[in-house]
């Protein structure tokens, strides 16, 4: 509810920013402190309703944001002072805006007569992340003679571009001028909010977002029926998929089809999943050169773009016909120039619209035969780690995907890790909500990412990451402490960036590990004790079993 009584306008237009964003649902703040956004601070700090967490690294907070609306759909709301602190939210901005996550950035500034006078903390805000925001606004700074219609329907439009299809990050910059704190000589607003009234004892907002009208796809969907219903041996991959209701729908389609589904970690269906069609090992199985050149005469491709390289030079060695994607998003992911038929449609719905067109078809030659394969690949690595005097990556990756704890978060780091899973996960291990950043998949951000999924999820959380991206993170390490659900980061420390020396620069001996690997000499002992956090170091499968299943019980 609002008060009309407010020490000043800054503070009056604060408090009506905050209370539109949780009309809309939008309940999450994540704040940074400072002074330019005091006012904003105030604002969220005194509503009952605003859930908050409080972080001094805005590089970490941002990415907290990202992960929680990873988890929830739903856009956190960043709040920072200005200068360089809005510009430390730019990388987790530009994995949000590349994955189609929902943020809402509300960054304070400088009023404009302080702008480019070499006032101090002052830089060009506007327009500060380019085309990585869906929407940016510069709002006036709280001036009488500006309608408070204008702020609430401002806010509503920042709403609905964070969530409207491509889902996205979005920015109001903030400029207020001083005094910015509160003081308990209150002023009486009644006349100016006399138009809104309806509004402040209203509990939705000022306008509510409508979806927009979906394009029509018939034409395409019997065009893509036309394609499945002449073709046998086909192939379903299924990228990122965002809900159950979408994974179950592409299972139902490829066993309509009868055809091998290769899952991407990111789609949810690559572990946990016990299923005839799903080939948990699609990756190894491209090594031999007559899966290599397999002929899949369609390829039906769900959510987003796979992980594994190894497939992607398969789809582009074979070619451009007949391969269909299907995503919710108007964008271009096809780096190889191989998708001849894009649509752009509710995964869920096109599965269902379908399943049902399409007649059940018989298991072709191509499904059976990596069937056989992806059992001999399962059976190679069940014996390559049966001996529990050695803990390498493919045993760790094996051992966190059974011993997991059933429906929580998993992170897994952008280089390594989540290519490990992919490889040597255990399908039939715990089905578990995987998480990676890997809409520009880089190195930084990985706790805080993690401790917003948790948030959003409310459940345990564990994540892989190498000791490179582990340093690039330390400072959220202070944002576990705080969650209510346990995390566990499991660090595969190589001293250096394990990545590199698969790469063609790994011959380069006179470069190589000063200048890619990197070696750097450190352990995280003592950054754990400095955060609080446990510390535990396994050195045979059996210790990691015992210290994972504790860790994840605390």
């Amino acid at each position: 509810m609002i008060n009309p009584l407010a020490s000043s306008l800054n503070e009056l237009w604060a408090n009506l920013i905050v209370e539109e964003l949780l009309k809309h649902g939008v309940s999450q703040f994540v704040l940074s402190p400072g002074s330019r956004c005091t006012p904003l601070t105030v604002a969220v700090a005194r509503h009952k309703d605003a859930r908050i967490v409080s972080h001094f690294d805005e590089r970490g907070a941002a990415f907290f944001a990202l992960g929680y609306g990873r988890a929830t759909g739903k856009p956190a709301v960043l709040i920072c002072t200005s200068g360089t602190a809005t510009a430390n939210y730019y990388p987790a901005i530009i994995e949000a805006s590349m994955d189609m996550v929902p943020m809402i950035i509300l960054t304070a500034d400088r009023p404009p007569e302080l702008r480019n006078t070499g006032a101090n903390q002052t830089i060009d805000q506007i327009d500060l992340y380019g085309k990585y925001v869906r929407f940016h606004k510069d709002l006036p700074c709280p001036d009488e003679q500006i309608a408070p219609e204008q702020l609430l329907t401002s806010v509503d439009e920042a709403v609905g571009k964070a969530l409207s299809t491509p889902q996205g990050p979005v920015q109001l910059n903030c400029p207020y001028r001083e005094p910015l704190a509160p003081t308990n000589e209150k002023k009486d607003f009644n006349d100016y909010l006399s138009d809104i009234s309806n509004w402040i004892n209203s509990p939705t907002s000022f306008i509510q977002p409508k979806p927009a009208n979906n394009h029509s796809i018939e034409q395409e969907l019997q065009q893509v029926l036309s394609i499945l219903e002449n073709a046998d041996n086909g192939l379903v991959l299924a990228g990122k998929l965002d809900c159950d209701n979408e994974r179950q729908r592409v299972l139902e389609l490829s066993r309509k089809l009868q055809w091998p589904l290769f899952a991407d970690p990111r789609s949810g269906l690559r572990l946990g999943m016990s299923d005839d069609h799903l080939i948990a090992y699609f990756d190894q199985i491209l090594l031999d050169n007559k899966f290599a050149g397999m002929n899949a005469s369609v390829v039906l491709h769900f959510g987003g773009v796979m992980t594994s390289k190894r497939l992607n030079l398969y789809l582009q060695r074979r070619g451009r016909s007949n391969y269909i994607h299907i995503a919710n998003h108007p964008y271009k992911h096809d780096p190889n120039g191989v998708i001849s038929h894009k649509i752009q449609a509710d995964v869920a719905d096109i599965c269902t619209k379908l399943t049902s067109g399409v007649r059940q078809k018989q298991a072709g030659s191509l499904l059976k035969k990596l069937r056989d394969a992806d059992t001999v690949v399962e059976n190679t690595i069940q014996k390559s780690i049966d001996d529990d005097s050695a803990l390498p990556d493919i045993s760790l990756v094996r051992l966190v995907s059974q011993n997991i704890i059933a429906n929580a978060a998993l992170f897994l780091g952008s280089s390594m890790p989540i290519r490990d899973m992919e490889m040597y996960g255990d399908p039939q291990g715990k089905t578990v909500n995987v998480l990676a950043n890997r809409g520009a998949s880089g190195i930084d951000g990985g706790v805080a990412t993690t401790a917003g999924f948790v948030t959003g999820l409310v459940s345990p959380g564990t994540m892989i990451i190498g000791d490179l991206a582990l340093l690039h993170d330390l400072n959220s390490l202070a944002l576990l402490k705080h969650l209510n659900h346990p995390v566990t980061i499991i660090v595969i420390n190589n001293d250096g960036g394990g990545i590199f020396s698969f790469l063609p620069v790994r011959s380069c001996d006179d470069v190589f590990e000063k200048y890619f690997d990197t070696p750097h000499g450190l352990g995280f002992e003592k950054a754990a004790t400095m955060f609080g956090l446990d510390y535990r170091q396994p050195t045979t499968q059996s210790d990691l079993i015992e210290l994972y299943s504790e860790a994840q019980s605390t």
